[in-house]
Order: structure tokens, then C-alpha cells, then sequence
């Protein structure tokens, strides 16, 4: 059983949690997606993805130090290996070169991390402007946001910029997505909620062995699956549908890598 799933009430702040993603969701509407729209129609898919490519290079000495932490050696190594490859061959990282190769992306979060080592979700919580989170996955972020800064070779204001145009590239190429989502949803919210803390324990449950999940990241929510027809949450196979065909932006949400 999942850790998250047994706490009879895991959202003992829902009405809190309910403003803020209502605070969100209008950021989202009024704010993002307009900018998102415009950035897609002067720039060229290409250009996104090499945006993607670049923001996941800064975030890999993190990545690296998880896997340390989760006692992942072989997935430490594998990290060393993108992370030279791509920043050599794959021009500082705007080519991804390691994947082609067999080097795979393996994503891992602090908040991941701290539940591989038995912390507890705590209650969800949904974070302004960042989304669904728990306390775990909150305390991850502040964790993977330090070492990002800390570990990078950029100027703190470039991390930042490089960041911030991978999330307006990353809602550029996934508006109708997340529309149709809010769609399809019974309760957006309740949606959110439940695949988040589903999403979140598949990743502790894979860094602990526990089951063979692909490698989901916190974008995945955003992605309406058929499956999810009740407000009951999504089962396993409901969030192995709703993967991406694309790598996560490493971006906004910070992959639920957080695990959180």
C-alpha cells in the first residue's frame, strides 16, 4: 500500500488549497497561456526543444546527487555520462545526443529522495503559481531549486530566464492538452489532486524497487487519460496512460521529480 493513498484525509487544507489553484488556474488562463500562444507563433518547434535540452543539462548535477542519495550507482554513472556527452557533443546541451545513444534521462528529485528514505507526503498543498505539491514534495522543490542554482554555471539571472522560457515553451506546445483536460475532468481539482498524489508515490515506489513504473514526471498530470471517469482518483494503469511522449521540460513543475 502507498503511503499517500493510506492517509484518511490527505487534503486537510482543501479549502486553502482550492483558492490557490483557482488563483492558478486564472494565472494560467489570463496570463501564461496568451503569452504561450504568442512565444509559439514567433519561435519554431525546434527552438523549444533545444530550450528543453539546454534546462535539462543545468538541472542534471541535481539529478546526479539524488541518485547518489538514493544509493542509485548506476544511475549516478549514467548521469555523469548525459551530462558529458550532451554538454560536448550535444552543444552545451541544446542537442540531446545522450538518448539516441542509450544514455537514458533518470529524473530523480529530492523530494523523491526523501521518500525513498521513509519521509511521509504530509497533506497535499497546492503551491501558487507551481501547482499541485504536498509538504514532501515542497520541501523536494526548495531542495532541487537550491542545488540547481548552486551546481549551475550560469549567472543565477540566466538560470532564471533559461527556466522561465522553458515553461512558456513547454505550455506553448501543450495548451490543448491541458484544455482538454479541464474539460473532460468531473473536478478539475479533485483530478489534480488524486493524480498527483498517485504520481507522486509511483516515483518513491519505483527509487525504493518497489514497482516497475516508467520514469513519470510531474507534467504528466496534465494530461487527460480516458481511464479517469470518477472522483475516486486514477489507478496505476490510468497513470501509466497518461505519459507524454516528450521529455518533461524540467521546467514549472519540476518533474515531480520531487516524488513529493
Amino acid at each position: 500500500g502507498s503511503d499517500d493513498l493510506s492517509v484518511a484525509n490527505p487534503d486537510p487544507w482543501e479549502k486553502m488549497n482550492r483558492g490557490i489553484f483557482a488563483f492558478n488556474e486564472v494565472s494560467d488562463v489570463y496570463v501564461l497561456v496568451p503569452v504561450a500562444r504568442a512565444w509559439g507563433f514567433v519561435t519554431p518547434q525546434f527552438f523549444h526543444t533545444a530550450i528543453r535540452n539546454f534546462n535539462g543539462l543545468i538541472l542534471m548535477p541535481t539529478i546526479f546527487f539524488n541518485d547518489v542519495l538514493q544509493l542509485k550507482g548506476k544511475h549516478a554513472m549514467e548521469d555523469v555520462g548525459r551530462l558529458l556527452v550532451n554538454a560536448t557533443v550535444g552543444l552545451l546541451g541544446l542537442i540531446d545526443v545522450a538518448t539516441p545513444m542509450g544514455i537514458p534521462l533518470n529524473d530523480a528529485g529530492f523530494g523523491q529522495t526523501l521518500g525513498y528514505w521513509g519521509a511521509p507526503p504530509g497533506p497535499y498543498l497546492v503551491l501558487p503559481l507551481f501547482g499541485p505539491s504536498s509538504v514532501r514534495g515542497g520541501i523536494g522543490r526548495l531542495g532541487d531549486g537550491a542545488g540547481t542554482f548552486y551546481f549551475t554555471w550560469l549567472p543565477i539571472w540566466a538560470t532564471f530566464l533559461v527556466r522561465g522560457v522553458d515553461i512558456i515553451s513547454w505550455r506553448s506546445d501543450h495548451i490543448e492538452d491541458v484544455e482538454l483536460t479541464r474539460r473532460e475532468s468531473l473536478d478539475y481539482y479533485v483530478f489534480m489532486r488524486d493524480a498527483y498524489m498517485q504520481l507522486s508515490q509511483a516515483r518513491v515506489d519505483e527509487a525504493r524497487g518497489v514497482v516497475a513504473v516508467p520514469s513519470a514526471q510531474e507534467d504528466d498530470l496534465y494530461f487527460y487519460d480516458e481511464e479517469y471517469e470518477d472522483d475516486e482518483g486514477l489507478d496505476e494503469e490510468a497513470v501509466d496512460s497518461v505519459l507524454p511522449s516528450t521529455p518533461h521540460p524540467g521546467h514549472s513543475k519540476e518533474a515531480d521529480s520531487n516524488g513529493g
